[in-house]
């Protein structure tokens, strides 16, 4: 029961994001002026808005974040066959990202992205083994992945002194 009201809540809490995120495109304020935060943390909302969208999101952040704030995204993995199954397995994600394209999206809105790295899931076990066999693969095919992992999470930081 705790965990089906746990997706309840994830999946409304993505859907009152996701609209109010839009009535801004359509002209509402999403953001009150006096907002301002040290941190963003966007987990499996990111791929829900067009590229355009995540640019104009991500440049008003920039403006609501407080000096030394980040950005914390977490999205499928679209540059690894695991995870194309999240990513187009829900007709409401928009954009497929992937580190590269994500760095280039935070250059564009003004930011560094300081990091990607993957959403490590699983037993203990696996945890430890999916490094281990994932390096393996690397070496086995012509053009390595940097993450493999079906979801990964990237920290984007602003450029410049713009935020608060």
């Amino acid at each position: 029961l705790m965990i089906q009201l746990h997706h309840q809540i994830v999946s409304c809490f993505k859907f009152l994001m996701i609209q109010l995120y839009h009535q801004t495109v359509s002209g509402f304020k999403f953001f009150h002026d006096t907002i301002v935060s040290s941190n963003c943390i966007m987990l499996d909302v990111f791929e829900h808005f067009t590229v355009e969208e995540g640019l104009r999101l991500l440049e008003e952040l920039k403006r609501r974040l407080k000096v030394g704030g980040a950005v914390l995204l977490r999205m499928p993995n679209a540059s690894s066959p695991l995870g194309l199954q999240y990513q187009f397995g829900d007709l409401t994600h928009k954009t497929a990202y992937s580190p590269g394209n994500i760095r280039q999206l935070a250059i564009a809105a003004g930011y560094k992205c300081t990091e990607c790295y993957p959403h490590r899931q699983g037993s203990p076990m696996r945890r430890f083994l999916d490094p281990i066999l994932q390096r393996v693969i690397n070496r086995l095919v012509m053009t390595p992945l940097e993450i493999w992992s079906a979801n990964f999470y990237a920290i984007l930081e602003p450029e410049d002194g713009t935020q608060r």
